[in-house]
Order: C-alpha cells, then structure tokens, then sequence
C-alpha cells in the first residue's frame, strides 16, 4: 500500500452539487406583497377631570343597560342596578 497522502483534483462539491450539477437554477424571489394597514384602534377617552359619583355611575351603568335593550328600564331594574352599583363601589 502507498503510504502518500492522496490529493483532491479539482473543486469539492456538495452531494447536491454533485447530483443536479453546478448550474443549479437560482431561487425565484417571491413577489412583492402589498403592504396593508392595520386600522388605528379607536383612541381611549379621556379622563375625566375628576372622579365620577356613585349617583352619576349609576346614571352611566343605567344608560349603558337601556342602550343595550334598546328599552328603558322598570323602577324595578333601576333600583336593582342603584344597589348593585353601590354593593360594588362599598
């Protein structure tokens, strides 16, 4: 057996260079994608000067729920809803 080193010839290539050869076909760039917008979240409102009442939270809490319903509220559900607000707010 010869004891010399043995010496590469040429360039090394990758196994994949080896298989489909050194012209491999350049990556396509993807396409440029539009840039789209997020929608600016609505700005917070600002806060009040002073803090509100318990009488004028629950004028808000009382507004809030007839909006909702879409109907105004019984002398019943205004009571319900003063004492919950102040059960809350205690």
């Amino acid at each position: 057996m010869d004891s010399a080193a043995k010496k590469c010839i040429g360039e090394i290539k990758s196994v994949l260079q080896q298989i489909v050869g050194d012209e491999t076909p350049a990556a396509p760039k993807p396409a440029a994608e539009p840039v789209i917008k997020a929608a600016a979240p609505p700005a917070p409102p600002p806060p009040p000067s002073k803090p509100l009442t318990i009488d004028e939270l629950v004028a808000n809490s009382i507004a809030q729920k007839e909006s909702l319903l879409g109907r105004p509220l019984s002398d019943t559900e205004k009571a319900d809803m003063t004492t919950k607000v102040k059960k809350l707010m205690s």
